[in-house]
């Protein structure tokens, strides 16, 4: 009875939310990406900042223009999800994240140098604030709007769902610099050992 009713509970709040007129957006015009090997990608003369694996195409690979790009884009949805001392069940406020980042002495731009992240667990952030109604930062909102051109997400009554498109998602900085942050330099050899990382973390959890 008790697992009938949290299963009864959760619709509730789920048609809740879809009852609150806060419907997800749907998405623009599925874009092309570009499929290359980490091989070709990297001596290509024009590096592109999005592409699928060649050899993992269920894999969409975002190159973020510096490590402060990075943590607006995705700090607080990996402190959310991996980090300890803050909540499980609910997106932190941004003001929640900002204690939480002098407390324990970090910067939002150092907070992750890369990600792999199933298209499963970007949907939970993202619902959770929709259903919180917790706004979403500039850079976070830009974000799911990649992934539902990308059908990475889909928007449903009820919220995000994985869509047609990658199952997984890695980011990496390419070789940057913070005028703000001398510790988030980025070399070229930095870049490519996070996306090499970021790689074979891939390749281990789709095997």
């Amino acid at each position: 009875m008790r697992s009938a009713g949290l299963v009864w509970l959760a619709a509730a709040v789920l048609h809740a939310a879809a009852e609150s007129g806060s419907i997800p957006a749907a998405p623009g015009p599925e874009s092309e990406l570009p499929m290359l090997s980490l091989r070709d990608w990297i001596s290509a003369p024009e590096r592109p900042p999005a592409f699928l694996l060649a050899d993992m195409p269920q894999v969409l690979v975002l190159a973020q223009p510096d490590l402060g790009r990075q943590g607006e884009s995705f700090g607080r949805m990996v402190a959310f999800l991996e980090k300890s001392g803050l909540p499980r069940n609910r997106v932190p406020a941004q003001s929640e994240m900002t204690q939480w980042l002098q407390r324990t002495g970090q910067r939002i731009e150092t907070l992750t140098y890369g990600n792999n992240l199933e298209a499963s667990r970007l949907a939970r952030f993202f619902n959770l604030a929709r259903w919180q109604v917790e706004p979403l930062a500039v850079a976070e909102s830009d974000l799911l709007q990649q992934l539902l051109r990308w059908r990475v997400l889909s928007p449903s009554p009820l919220g995000y769902v994985p869509g047609t498109g990658a199952t997984m998602v890695i980011t990496f900085p390419i070789p940057s610099e913070l005028a703000t942050c001398e510790s988030c330099r980025v070399e070229e050899e930095d870049s490519l050992a996070v996306l090499d990382h970021e790689y074979q973390h891939a390749r281990y959890v789709l095997d």
